[in-house]
């Protein structure tokens, strides 16, 4: 079976170390090769979500809080005024907090 696409070594694998570029390996050279680097930009929403998911999984009493308030959402239970100001103050003595 042979495969080739972009970035084929044409069946010569693995690279040996002359075969790659003097920038890769850390020697100089004359010549210049400009070798593209990837780039991951990982948004703020998304780490939010990976840490929550972490905190789930590593913590079960806070798993066991975070189902019960669900359960009580759905009931229709958990929205009240005294959770709703308690909600809006710490927010906004957070937000006080952040702007120094």
């Amino acid at each position: 079976m042979n495969i080739s696409g972009i970035g084929s070594t044409n069946g010569s694998w693995p690279v040996s170390k002359n075969q790659i570029p003097a920038q890769q390996t850390g020697a100089t050279s004359n010549s210049r090769i400009n070798i593209p680097s990837d780039e991951l930009d990982i948004s703020p929403m998304a780490r939010m979500m990976a840490e929550l998911q972490s905190i789930e999984e590593n913590d079960p009493s806070r798993a066991d809080l975070i189902a019960r308030i669900r359960d009580e959402i759905q009931q229709g239970n958990y929205d009240t005024d005294e959770k709703l100001e308690s909600a809006l103050v710490k927010f906004l003595q957070q937000i006080q907090t952040d702007n120094g």
